[in-house]
């Protein structure tokens, strides 16, 4: 570093393949060498006229790439800046994956005061797909390479920061934005709440790069106070139609009155959002005093339960703005209750006992109980005393919340079922005995027969009211015959399966016995006539008795 400094000190011979290599080392596919050029660059080299406006240039070019569809592609005005000689072609052009400056042509430029080339090339860094003729497309890394220098010479050069966000439209691949906005996340940090150049940014900035802006204010803001400028210049631009999001990095400031008015429109925000929105606003944060320097602790503006309640019971929006729609309050709810860090156990209680005062019940009562005893088990007992509560007030009646408290209980296997018990006989016998056409909440047959066999035992049987013992006789009595119906039904199958075996059997052997019968009947047939050609015994023989009569013996 020390060597560069006096080489373009002191050395202006030298000058343009020095700053050459550090220019094309600060786009190095190494982090380390990437990260000490762009220091190097920043701190040092900008001081010399010349190679700030070529190093400005250097990096405007990089951070152009990548509106180019792949990394492989190169810019025209590489090849022009050599001669009309691309980087490959033996001309003198120095790639990033170079260490050493080219030889061809140093003696033709290396006069005082020239200016080295301005182009960027990646050919000697080219992925190994480009030599089968793959096609290579941006990743991340790859894109950081062309954005890390110009971010970095903002810092020096304010008006620089324009084109930076102007860069995050034009990008070619949600690789190559990603880049552009850690980048630019990174020189945030760097300016800090208080810069005026953020806030100028924030009041305009080129059409497309709001989302940079939002991402770059969130990044200043991390554990400091914002200016009053930077609040001013959010809230002008969320006025001027930026959007609830102008606004939301802001809400730690904020009035809680102006946040209750917000609270509508923030709720619609997406989910790693609304998460770091309710840390903000339900925990105790610290954070640092850009005028003072010292750090310094805000109270939260809701407690975790308060805000918990106002999820469920958003205040009314804004003349003229929309309802919340229930879907924006689930999702809302759900994130929430998926936060332990910002709603322990403890405040999910005390929200559930905060709402059930309520009359109606806000919409999401029952829906939040069930979430919350599944994520938290050791509620359960909180909500069993939940439930006798509700049911001393009738909760049936209140059909959304009564289909949720079955729910609940299908759901709990037998935890709930002394709750249930509690119920009048009537209602009881209606959710667990429903009509054919019954149109109203009730619970499923196998969770009705196992509520059955659980208050028909020996422990809850003798303290039964007789109304209940019935239906649980009831239940039990159906679930017998629907039993009975099955295996009557599983023996007829068998009989019939038998039966058709049996038939197929003996029409397997009719058919055997019908194909032997012809043979047999020719066999019969040939013995038949073999008998009646051929010579009897009798006359093949001669009798016992023959004799010859040859006369007298004269």
């Amino acid at each position: 570093c020390l060597l560069c400094v006096c080489v373009l000190q002191g050395w202006p011979a030298l000058r343009s393949t020095v700053l050459d290599i550090v220019l094309h080392a600060a786009i190095s596919v190494s982090d380390d060498t990437r990260g000490k050029a762009v220091r190097l660059t920043v701190n040092q080299l900008l001081v010399n006229p010349v190679a700030r406006t070529v190093a400005i240039e250097f990096a405007r070019k990089a951070l152009d790439r990548l509106a180019l569809p792949s990394p492989l592609h190169e810019l025209v005005d590489s090849a022009a800046a050599n001669g009309g000689a691309t980087p490959a072609s033996g001309a003198a052009h120095h790639t990033e994956g170079s260490d050493a400056p080219a030889e061809s042509d140093s003696a033709g430029n290396a006069s005082a005061g020239a200016a080295p080339r301005a182009g960027v090339s990646v050919t000697a860094e080219a992925p190994a797909a480009a030599a089968d003729g793959g096609s290579v497309d941006w990743s991340q890394a790859e894109a950081s390479r062309f954005c890390d220098l110009y971010a970095a010479l903002c810092t020096r050069s304010p008006d620089l920061i324009t084109g930076l966000a102007a860069a995050l439209p034009k990008a070619s691949s949600s690789a190559a934005r990603a880049a552009i906005t850690a980048s630019a996340c990174t020189l945030a940090r760097a300016l800090g709440p208080a810069s005026s150049l953020l806030a100028s940014l924030v009041r305009q900035h080129p059409c497309g790069s709001e989302p940079l802006v939002h991402a770059m204010v969130e990044a200043a803001l991390e554990g400091a106070l914002p200016s009053e400028e930077l609040v001013e210049a959010c809230r002008a631009w969320g006025d001027a139609g930026g959007g609830i999001q102008a606004k939301a990095p802001l809400v730690g400031m904020l009035r809680k009155s102006e946040v209750l008015q917000l609270l509508p429109e923030l709720l619609a925000l997406p989910a790693q959002q609304l998460r770091i929105l309710f840390k903000k606003l339900a925990t105790r944060q610290t954070v640092k005093d850009v005028r003072s320097g010292s750090m310094m602790e805000m109270p939260p503006m809701f407690s975790a339960g308060e805000l918990l309640v106002l999820l469920h019971c958003p205040p009314e929006p804004a003349p003229g703005s929309a309802q919340v729609s229930q879907k924006t309050l689930m999702g809302a709810v759900d994130v929430a209750l998926h936060a332990p860090e910002v709603f322990p156990q403890q405040s999910i209680a005390e929200a559930i006992s905060q709402m059930e005062v309520r009359s109606p019940l806000p919409a999401l009562f029952m829906r939040t109980v069930i979430v919350a005893v599944c994520g938290a088990p050791k509620l359960r007992p909180f909500v069993a005393d939940l439930l006798s509560r509700l049911i001393s007030k009738q909760i049936w009646l209140d059909k959304g919340q009564w289909r949720g408290l079955l729910m609940l209980v299908e759901n709990s296997d037998k935890t709930f079922f002394p709750v249930m018990l509690q119920l009048p006989a009537p209602v009881l016998h209606k959710c667990m005995l429903p009509t054919a056409d019954e149109q109203e909440p009730h619970l499923q047959w196998v969770t009705a027969v196992k509520l059955a066999q659980f208050a028909t035992s020996k422990e809850y049987l003798p303290g039964l009211v007789r109304q209940v013992q019935a239906t649980c006789e009831d239940v039990l009595r159906k679930q017998t015959a629907i039993l009975q119906a099955a295996a009557d039904e599983r023996k007829a199958a068998t009989a019939a399966t038998e039966a058709a075996a049996a038939a197929a059997a003996a029409a397997a052997e009719a058919t055997v016995a019908a194909e032997a019968s012809p043979v047999k009947a020719e066999q019969t047939s040939v013995a038949g006539e073999a008998n009646a050609s051929a010579p009897t015994a009798a006359a093949v023989q001669p009798e016992d008795n023959f004799e010859i009569d040859f006369g007298d013996d004269d």
